[in-house]
């Protein structure tokens, strides 16, 4: 797919998820295919860490070509972000035992810890693009400088 497609649709649902979850909508609340027990607002949080990993790849056009050796390697990271958001409900679901991820049902490794795991991963899933797209604009111009 195009970058410059893939960047805006990314921009787009990035944004529109933002203002939902900023707003406090219903809809993230509202069951999905009548499953009370699946909010639209986890998947729109699994699509959003999608969305963002995507987006940060997407920004930079060296990153996404990945011609050098040096943007290589940033898209290679790129590109581990994207699939561990990819994976990120599946394991939302293996800690919390539940599609809501409310840790109600008794986690094996018990519901503090589990809880615990769930929130950093969630902390990883939004800053590492944003820190890693911050470093690698950093190493760029520090490159360009010598």
């Amino acid at each position: 797919m195009n970058r410059i497609v893939l960047l805006r649709i990314t921009l787009i649902l990035s944004v529109s998820i933002l203002v939902l979850f900023a707003s406090g909508s219903a809809l993230l609340v509202t069951p999905i295919f009548g499953n009370e027990t699946l909010p639209l607002g986890n998947l729109l949080v699994w699509l959003g860490f999608i969305s963002i990993s995507t987006l940060f790849y997407c920004l930079d056009k060296e990153i996404y070509s990945g011609q050098t050796k040096v943007h290589g390697r940033y898209k290679m990271v790129f590109q581990v972000l994207i699939g561990l958001s990819l994976i990120w409900g599946f394991i939302a679901y293996g800690l919390s035992g539940n599609t809501q991820f409310n840790f109600i049902n008794e986690p094996k490794i018990g519901p503090f810890l589990a809880s615990n795991i769930y929130w950093i991963l969630i902390y990883i899933m939004v800053l590492s693009p944003i820190l890693t797209f911050i470093i690698y604009k950093l190493h760029a111009q520090l490159i360009s400088k010598n």
